[in-house]
């Protein structure tokens, strides 16, 4: 008899159901309320801080999908992208990278490119141009997420790649210790990671995300991954 994924989880698709509508209803209920402020302040200059407790709320909601329905997770997890974007973190790209690659327009992946080389930590050191700064991706964490996004979606060896693999590798953040995640990994696993993301030869990119998966299991209570166990 097979086993179900939610059994070692101990839920049934009923909670796992309930758990995703819950938390897109109180999404919903977030920008309503926003819209209502909106209506009675006037626009705004800035997006509404109220726009990232809606997209984690949106977020959370496809991670349950994911348990029952991967392609209705899809959905709350875009609308958690765009909700982040709109409020400026690099984390809206990532998303819609890692749910929808595809659906990323060419130009859309040169503007992340630009901001983060425009932008980024060693930004001074490769001609970065005149304008305003950036206070959001000041952050390392932002930085990681949008230079995976982008690795993710280029073509290894080839000119964007290539510039983007020598502002990485010359990144501060490849040593970095700054916790990043949920399980407060170091922020130099996951620059990397992107780094071999780039890198001409698969079987390095392959090898670097199995490591990775497995550190992060080792993190996680419960049962490791192995590498050599993943076929």
């Amino acid at each position: 008899m097979a086993t179900s994924p939610l059994d070692p989880l101990q839920l049934s698709r009923y909670q796992v159901r309930i758990a995703a509508d819950f938390h897109e209803s109180y999404a919903e209920l977030v920008l309503r309320e926003a819209e209502s402020v909106r209506r009675e302040e006037g626009p705004r200059r800035e997006p509404p801080a109220a726009f990232v407790e809606a997209a984690s709320a949106y977020r959370l909601a496809g991670q349950w999908r994911l348990l029952i329905d991967p392609a209705g997770a899809r959905g709350p997890l875009l609308r958690a992208a765009d909700l982040l974007t709109a409020a400026g973190l690099a984390f809206g790209a990532f998303l819609r990278a890692s749910v929808e690659p595809a659906g990323v327009e060419p130009f859309t992946r040169s503007a992340w490119m630009r901001r983060l080389v425009q932008h980024g930590s060693v930004a001074d050191t490769i001609g970065r141009e005149e304008g305003p700064a950036d206070d959001l991706l000041g952050h390392a964490q932002q930085q990681a997420y949008l230079l995976l996004a982008c690795a993710a979606l280029n073509r290894p060896g080839y000119g964007e790649a290539e510039r983007l693999a020598s502002f990485a590798a010359e990144s501060p953040h490849l040593r970095g210790v700054v916790p990043m995640g949920s399980l407060g990994m170091p922020v130099r696993m996951f620059w990397s990671l992107a780094l071999n993301l780039l890198d001409r030869h698969d079987d390095r990119a392959a090898s670097s995300y199995l490591a990775t998966l497995s550190e992060l299991s080792r993190r996680t209570p419960g049962r490791s991954i192995s590498p050599w166990r993943i076929r």
